[in-house]
C-alpha cells in the first residue's frame, strides 16, 4: 500500500479541507498521514511516503529538499493554501514562477489565471487546474457541517434574535511596526517576497506601518459601529496569521461595556461564522469571496487614505463607500432588508468563473484523481536513505504527540493550555485529536 504524506500549514484554515483529501485518497487505497508543515522532514523520515504534498516551495532550502526527495522517486505535489493572492504584484510570486520547481511532479492551482504564470517557469513539470478544494465545504452535501447560529450565539454568550455583522480582518502585517521585526526582515528575505513590494513601487519597510495605520482606522470605525448599532451583535473574527492580542486589549480597553453584543473569535472555521451572519465587512479579503458563496451582502472597507492592500477582484462583488458616514447608512439600509443589486451577484459570479475554476464541489476529487493517475502510472522504487537525527526527532514528536515542538514554538505555557505563540498566533498547528474530530465529522457525508 503506496503512502501519502499531507503538510497542514494552519489548522483554523487548512485542516478540514486536508482531512477530507485524507479520506478520498484512502478510498482509493492509500495510506494517509497529515503532519504540521514544518515537521515535514521528521515524518517524512519516519513514515516512509511514497508522495508529499507540500503547501509552498518559496523557500530555496525547501526548494534543494524538494529536489532531493524526487531523485529518491518520492513524488511532491504542491497545493497552495491560497490560490487567490489579492495583490496583483503578488500573484507571479505566489504562482511559484520565481522557484527552482524541478523537484515538483505536478503543481494544482485553484484557476487558470495562476496556472498561465507558473507554467512559464520552464524548471516545472505538470501543472493542473483543479478548484477551491477548500470551497467544497459550502457545497450542499458539506454544508450541512455548519454549526447553527443557535448554537454559535450559545457559545459565544449572543443573543440570537439579533442580526450579525461579522468584521473579518486581515491586517497580518500590522504587528510588525511595533514588534517582531526582526521576524518581518528575516522572513521577507528568507522567503522572497520582498521584491513583491518593491515592484509594486513599495518599500517593503513601509508596509507594518501602512497595514498598522489601516487597522488603527478600521477598530475606530468598527467601535463607532457597536456604539451606535444597539440592536445588532457583533463578530470579530481575526485572520489566522494576525496578532491575536491586540484585539483583546483593543476590546478590553474601548468597549468592554458591549461584552454581551461583541464575539471575539480566533478559533472557529470561517465557514461557521459566515453562517451566522447577516452582513460581512472586510478589505480585499477571501473572506468576502467565500460570503458570497452564500448570498451575503458584503462590503469593503476602504478606511485610510493610504491603503495599501486593496483588489478590485476581491471587491468586485462588494459593496464600497468612501466616509464612515456612508458605510453607517448602508449597512441600516443592508438590516432593513435591502437587495444585493444586480451588478454586484454578476460580478460575483465573474470572480468565480476567473478565480475559482468551477464551484461544483468535486475540486477534491479532482485533485485526487490527478494523485491517483499520478501514483498509479508510477513504477519506480522508493530509494531510502536514513537520516538518523532526524528519525529520532520523529519518534520524540510521535511519543510525545508533538508536545517537543510545542514546546518549542509556545513554552511552558502549553501545560497552561496557553496556545499563543510569539507572533500573537492562537493554536495554529494540528494535533491527533483534531485530525480524529474531522475524520468522524466527515465520513458520514461522503
Amino acid at each position: 500500500m503506496k503512502k501519502i504524506l499531507i503538510a497542514v500549514d494552519h489548522k483554523w484554515r487548512d485542516l478540514p479541507s486536508s482531512v477530507l483529501l485524507k479520506l478520498k485518497l484512502e478510498k482509493k487505497g492509500y495510506k494517509v498521514f497529515l503532519c504540521r508543515d514544518n515537521l515535514i522532514p521528521y515524518y517524512e523520515e519516519g513514515i516512509k511516503p511514497d508522495a508529499i504534498i507540500f503547501v509552498h516551495l518559496y523557500d530555496k532550502e525547501r526548494q534543494v529538499y524538494a529536489k532531493k526527495l524526487r531523485q529518491r522517486n518520492v513524488k511532491v505535489f504542491l497545493l497552495p493554501t491560497e490560490g487567490i493572492p489579492t495583490l496583483e504584484s503578488y500573484r507571479k510570486f505566489a504562482s511559484g514562477f520565481f522557484n527552482d520547481l524541478s523537484g515538483v511532479e505536478e503543481q494544482f492551482c485553484w484557476n487558470d489565471n495562476m496556472k498561465k504564470i507558473v507554467e512559464k517557469n520552464t524548471s516545472l513539470k505538470k501543472v493542473t487546474t483543479v478548484g477551491v478544494p477548500r470551497f467544497d465545504f459550502y457545497s450542499e452535501k458539506l454544508n450541512k457541517t455548519f454549526i447553527s447560529k443557535e448554537k454559535f450565539c450559545e457559545k459565544y454568550n449572543l443573543d440570537s434574535g439579533f442580526p450579525i455583522i461579522t468584521l473579518a480582518t486581515n491586517f497580518t502585517q500590522a504587528q510588525f511596526y511595533e514588534k517582531n521585526k526582526k521576524f518581518f526582515k528575516n522572513d521577507s528575505e528568507k522567503l522572497g517576497y520582498k521584491t513583491v513590494f518593491e515592484s509594486n513601487a513599495i518599500d517593503s519597510k513601509q508596509i507594518p506601518e501602512l497595514d498598522y495605520n489601516s487597522r488603527e482606522k478600521t477598530m475606530e470605525f468598527f467601535s463607532s459601529l457597536v456604539k451606535r448599532n444597539q440592536n445588532c451583535n457583533f463578530i470579530l473574527k481575526t485572520h489566522p496569521s494576525e496578532d491575536f492580542t491586540y484585539y483583546k486589549k483593543f476590546l478590553s480597553e474601548n468597549l468592554k461595556r458591549f461584552k454581551g453584543r461583541i464575539a471575539l473569535v480566533n478559533q472557529e472555521y470561517i465557514w461557521d461564522i459566515l453562517n451566522v451572519t447577516d452582513i460581512e465587512l472586510s478589505r480585499s479579503c477571501t473572506t468576502a469571496v467565500e460570503s458570497w458563496l452564500l448570498n451575503l451582502p458584503t462590503i469593503e472597507l476602504r478606511l485610510s487614505e493610504n491603503e495599501w492592500y486593496q483588489s478590485k477582484d476581491f471587491a468586485s462583488g462588494s459593496y464600497s463607500c468612501s466616509k464612515p458616514q456612508e458605510y453607517f447608512k448602508l449597512i441600516d439600509s443592508l438590516l432593513e432588508g435591502k437587495n444585493i443589486d444586480n451588478d454586484l451577484k454578476a460580478k460575483r459570479e465573474e470572480f468565480f468563473k476567473e478565480w475559482c475554476y468551477k464551484i461544483d464541489g468535486n475540486s477534491t476529487d479532482r485533485l485526487v484523481s490527478r494523485i491517483d493517475k499520478s501514483l498509479k502510472n508510477s513504477s519506480a522504487t522508493l530509494i531510502y536513505k536514513t537520516n538518523v537525527n532526524n528519525f529520532l526527532i520523529y519518534l520524540l514528536l510521535k511519543i510525545s504527540r508533538n508536545l517537543i515542538h510545542d514546546l518549542k514554538v509556545y513554552g511552558y505555557n502549553i501545560f497552561l493550555q496557553n496556545k499563543l505563540d510569539k507572533l500573537g498566533r492562537i493554536d495554529k498547528y494540528i494535533t491527533e485529536k483534531d485530525i480524529t474530530f474531522w475524520e468522524k465529522k466527515l465520513r458520514s457525508y461522503i
